[in-house]
C-alpha cells in the first residue's frame, strides 16, 4: 500500500514523453535531394545507405542517418520540429536549410506514457528507504545537537 500511494503521490515522475525515432541527411542540392525523395518514397528503409552515400553532414553520413530517439525538445532544434510536425510515421521534406536540402525521415512513434507500477516499484521502494534514513538521521542531529556536519570552509 505504501509503494502504491507513493506512485500516486509522484506519478508525474514516472511519465515519458512522446519519443520518435528519427534519421535525417544534408545534401547539397536540390535535384539530388529530390531524387533521394523519390527513391525513398519507393524503399523508406534505404535511408540508412542513402545518408551515407550522400549525406555532407559528417555526423549523420557515418550513423546512417540515424539521430536515435528524440523528444520534442532535443537538439538540433530544426530538425526536431521537422521531425514533430507529423502526425505519424513518414518522410519529410527536401526543405531548404543554410547548409543545403534536408530530408529526415521519422521510422517510428512512441506516445507519451506513464511507466506502470510494476517497473518502478523498486525504485519506489529504494526512495521509500531513503527517505526514512535521512528522516532518522534528522532526528538524531537534532537529539545530539548537532549544528554542522560539515565544517564551514567559507570563512
Amino acid at each position: 500500500a505504501e509503494i502504491r500511494n507513493w506512485y500516486h503521490a509522484h506519478e508525474a515522475e514516472y511519465r515519458v514523453p512522446e519519443r520518435r525515432q528519427v534519421f535525417w541527411m544534408l545534401v547539397s542540392d536540390k535535384r539530388l535531394a529530390q531524387r533521394i525523395m523519390r527513391a525513398l518514397q519507393k524503399r523508406p528503409e534505404r535511408f540508412r545507405e542513402l545518408a551515407r552515400r550522400y549525406s555532407q553532414d559528417a555526423a549523420s553520413c557515418t550513423t546512417g542517418g540515424e539521430l536515435g530517439w528524440l523528444t520534442a525538445d532535443a537538439e538540433p532544434r530544426a530538425i526536431t520540429a521537422k521531425a514533430f510536425s507529423v502526425d505519424q510515421p513518414g518522410l519529410i521534406g527536401p526543405w531548404q536549410m543554410p547548409e543545403g536540402w534536408a530530408i529526415v525521415w521519422v521510422k517510428a512513434v512512441e506516445p507519451a506514457h506513464t511507466l506502470p507500477l510494476e517497473a518502478v516499484r523498486d525504485e519506489i521502494a529504494a526512495a521509500i528507504v531513503e527517505t526514512r534514513i535521512r528522516a532518522r538521521l534528522e532526528g538524531i542531529a537534532k537529539r545530539a545537537h548537532v549544528k554542522q556536519l560539515v565544517p564551514d570552509i567559507a570563512r
